[in-house]
């Protein structure tokens, strides 16, 4: 919240960005002549996207300050498959907090990525900077860097500048194309993954029929609890993706190794990020391509699977308030004598009451089954 007004209070109010929200609050007790408000926008204003493989980057007004209560965001787009180093040739803030060194009035944050979900601090140490210590060059992991400057209502520096350049490759992530390979967590020399990582691999298949992408892991090893994280999403963009699944922890492990289908030609995002603190030996994920399942639009299909040693997905998405009918239902699938129906081995079918991994089952089956509908 930035100011509560009442009574007959008329100073003035400025936003930190381009968005603003107004809330009036009246009660019974009395009733006034109420307020009339006049709203404009500053003539200068910060931040967006800077594409290319160099730049330069500098605070708004500088090196004759920059304003009060602003927030600028700038999200610097490199080359595929590399990485942005960042370097400060001028920087002067407001100092910090001389207590606690704390960068409470004004700061610079700089983070690898530029989804508040899927970025982390790109600073060792504290995620931000202050003062007029220059700061060391930073880098991200992958081609995409987010650049925040936010400032309080009274003093105002110089400001900043700094230059960007995209000579590294990458540590992690990048486009990939092929029907099926391994993708892994980046090591150190410990053998163990860096601090403060983003990883962005985004899988897409050369072929246009549809089908399923298959990722198996068999262990994860990452930071206890949940501060490093391996996220597998469906979707053409990031912002708009579902989730397929969500991993942290040990919850993967040799005696419990997950299993995660993207059917369909929608692109696949597998994240994995990083804190500040405590790493781990890491993981490897195989990806495979298998030629069945896919997504399929109403009215009528017919689906029908084939060949051993297969783990498709279809994912019916009909118009909003049809109902899908499974009928004709009939599942032939001979185990053999030593494996039976829940074992690990076995072969089988769920349904599922909707579009996602964990919705409600309505029906899972194995052996040779006939039903006559399904719901």
């Amino acid at each position: 919240m930035t100011r509560t007004l009442c009574g007959s209070d008329k100073s003035p109010i400025q936003s930190y960005s381009n968005r603003a929200k107004l809330r009036f609050v009246s009660l019974d007790r009395s009733s006034n002549i109420g307020f009339l408000v006049k709203i404009n926008a500053s003539i200068e204003s910060c931040g967006g996207v800077l594409a290319g493989s160099t730049g330069t980057v500098q605070s708004p007004g500088y090196p004759h300050g920059y304003p009060h209560r602003i927030y600028c965001s700038w999200v610097i787009e490199g080359p595929a498959n590399r990485r942005i180093q960042l370097t400060f040739e001028d920087f002067d803030l407001e100092p910090p907090l001389t207590s606690r060194n704390h960068c409470a009035y004004d700061a610079v944050y700089v983070s690898s990525g530029s989804l508040s979900r899927y970025k982390t601090p790109a600073f060792e140490g504290r995620p931000s900077r202050c003062g007029s210590q220059t700061p060391d060059p930073v880098s991200s992991t992958s081609n995409i860097m987010q650049i925040g400057l936010k400032s309080d209502g009274s003093v105002s520096h110089r400001g900043f500048k700094a230059t960007w350049t995209s000579d590294e490759p990458a540590l992690c992530g990048g486009d990939v194309a092929a029907q099926s390979g391994i993708i892994s967590s980046p090591m150190t020399s410990n053998f163990t993954y860096p601090n403060r990582l983003l990883c962005h691999w985004t899988i897409r298949s050369r072929s246009n029929l549809p089908g399923t992408l298959k990722f198996t892991i068999p262990s994860a090893y990452l930071e206890d609890g949940c501060h490093d994280t391996l996220s597998f999403l469906r979707g053409q963009t990031l912002d708009t993706a579902s989730s397929l699944k969500y991993i942290c922890g040990d919850q993967v492990t040799t005696s419990n190794p997950a299993v995660v289908l993207s059917p369909g030609l929608e692109l696949t995002h597998v994240i994995f990020r990083s804190d500040n603190t405590i790493t781990a030996r890491g993981f490897n994920v195989t990806y495979q391509f298998n030629e069945c399942g896919g997504t399929f639009h109403g009215p009528l299909h017919v689906i029908s699977s084939s060949g051993t040693n297969m783990d498709c997905a279809w994912l019916l998405d009909f118009e909003p308030g049809q109902q899908i009918d499974l009928s004709r239902f009939s599942l032939v699938m001979d185990n053999s004598g030593s494996v039976s129906c829940g074992d690990r081995a076995a072969s089988f079918v769920t349904v599922r009451n909707g579009g996602e991994p964990d919705s409600p089952i309505l029906w899972k089956g194995c052996g040779n089954t006939q039903v006559s509908l399904l719901l």
